[in-house]
């Protein structure tokens, strides 16, 4: 089991880095009506993205969405906000490319805390 892993699943909300205090009320630590909440047992989702040459890897919460993962990606490599527009993540390794808000600890495989991207062209519609 990786040291990330706890038995219990935590709460976490996606701009905290930590996990809520479970015994306390949600509204009481600054969850507000319509946030999303995230129950995982992982303390933190290992992500690493790929592209071209460049491979980085952190560590989110697992409610942080896969668009909080691109804009770190895309950052840390300067990519400019152009460039970074035409292209999205795709999980390696599949053709799947999960939604901008989609919490990152729900695409990680069982018994891990990790998952790995890769920084692919947008398909173009031209006509």
């Amino acid at each position: 089991m990786p040291e990330d892993t706890r038995g219990e699943a935590l709460i976490f909300l996606e701009d905290k880095e930590d996990a809520l205090d479970a015994s306390l009320p949600l509204m009481a630590q600054g969850v507000k009506n319509k946030d999303r909440v995230t129950l995982h047992r992982c303390k933190r989702v290992e992500a690493s993205v790929a592209f071209n040459a460049r491979l980085e890897e952190r560590k989110f919460n697992p409610a942080a969405t896969v668009g909080r993962v691109k804009r770190w990606f895309v950052k840390e490599i300067g990519m400019t906000p152009v460039d970074a527009s035409e292209h999205v993540l795709q999980i390696t390794g599949t053709s799947h490319r999960p939604d901008e808000d989609v919490p990152v600890g729900t695409l990680v495989a069982n018994g891990t805390c990790s998952v790995a991207f890769t920084l692919v062209p947008r398909k173009r519609v031209e006509g």
